[in-house]
């Protein structure tokens, strides 16, 4: 069987444009698909923010924790100024208590 040399071309073209195609896709996935260039910069983008502010919580505990370190000193020397501490930080009173309201305390809190 002979086959004209315009037969083959044809299909060589055809073979070509599709491989073409092919690669195209996968090139544009590799970049911008879930897992491409674009989204591993992103990922790396966040991965340092959250680990800017992993270091700046880290810093608040250490400062809490020292911070109930000395209220647990205290608390077993002077129980009494604890409690009138706590009391005035978050504003509670206990029944029976006297409350005196001063004129303008709350402006300058």
């Amino acid at each position: 069987m002979i086959t004209s040399r315009k037969g083959r071309n044809g299909r060589y073209a055809l073979l070509l444009a599709l491989c073409l195609a092919l690669i195209g896709y996968f090139s544009y996935h590799a970049v911008e698909g879930n897992h491409g260039l674009n989204r591993r910069a992103a990922l790396a983008e966040r991965i340092t923010l959250l680990q800017a502010e992993l270091a700046a919580l880290k810093t608040e505990r250490q400062r809490i924790e020292h911070d109930v370190s000395l209220m647990t000193v205290r608390a077993a020397s002077e129980p009494d100024m604890l409690d009138e501490q706590a009391r005035a930080l978050l504003n509670y009173v206990r029944p029976g208590d006297i409350v005196v309201l001063r004129p303008g305390a709350a402006d300058r809190e």
